[in-house]
């Protein structure tokens, strides 16, 4: 398992450590959930326990994260949330949730889909 507890911050508003990645604080508590399984995290400092979706787009959602990509990618390609739907194989309120959650979160989106991308000037 990759260790990715550094990446992460308290989630937690009273906490000290609040926001703050890189602090150590963070730890490991245990795998939760199925198909896809999803990893639980605490904090050191204030023992609040947390999912490593906390905070993004991809939390409450019970799809593997390269499968809501997937609709993502096929809704903005121009296809309507019924024909993402059955070219994704969900139900089309599962498009709607998604394209809604990810509207309310397009500063994430924006970072995940042009990271690394190659921009030019013309």
């Amino acid at each position: 398992m990759e260790d990715t507890s550094k990446e992460l911050a308290c989630p937690n508003e009273h906490c000290e450590f609040y926001g703050i990645i890189g602090k150590d604080t963070i730890l490991f508590r245990r795998k939760y959930g199925t198909k896809p399984s999803q990893n639980l995290f605490v904090c050191k400092t204030c023992k609040k326990t947390f999912s490593e979706r906390k905070g993004t787009p991809f939390f409450g959602f019970h799809l593997h994260e390269k499968k809501i990509i997937t609709i993502i990618r096929c809704f903005f390609k121009g296809n309507g949330t019924r024909v993402t739907a059955r070219i994704c194989d969900v139900h089309h309120d599962t498009v709607t949730q998604i394209i809604r959650r990810f509207g309310t979160h397009s500063e994430q989106v924006s970072r995940l889909f042009l990271k690394n991308y190659p921009l030019k000037e013309y």
